[in-house]
């Protein structure tokens, strides 16, 4: 059985406050449905494509507006089939924002994965000169 859909211009009062623009939209984390699922409302670093250079630091965070445990979140990428976790650190948590850091040792291009649980919640393509 076939359903019927409606399609319903977008309005104004369905926009979160902050004003996105089409750059902003594009340039943006991959960002997945399991991200609804543990409430995250902001994530930095805010593009998706990025360049640092090696042994640079970089900062991610979150806010969160439910409780995620700190040992439950990691940053990861993959290998063939096999998840290698980074190594992050100054891992905090405080008042729904959960920061770490991570320092990229080897020059090349990682697609990383924010993961909380057994959830993947976001994607980033880092090129590390």
């Amino acid at each position: 059985m076939m359903g019927i859909f409606y399609h319903y211009p977008l309005q104004k009062k369905w926009l979160l406050n902050e004003v996105t623009t089409k750059a902003t939209f594009i340039e943006s984390p991959l960002v997945y449905g399991e991200a609804f699922k543990y409430k995250i409302i902001r994530l930095t670093p805010s593009k998706m494509n990025f360049e640092v250079k090696k042994n640079e630091e970089v900062n991610f965070n979150f806010k969160t507006l439910k409780n995620v445990p700190l040992n439950k979140v990691s940053l990861i990428f993959y290998l063939g089939n096999k998840e290698i976790p980074f190594n992050t650190y100054n891992r905090n948590s405080n008042k729904g924002i959960i920061s770490f850091k991570n320092k990229f040792k080897w020059k090349g291009f990682y697609d990383v994965h924010l993961k909380i649980k057994e959830d993947i919640v976001a994607t980033y393509s880092i090129r590390v000169n």
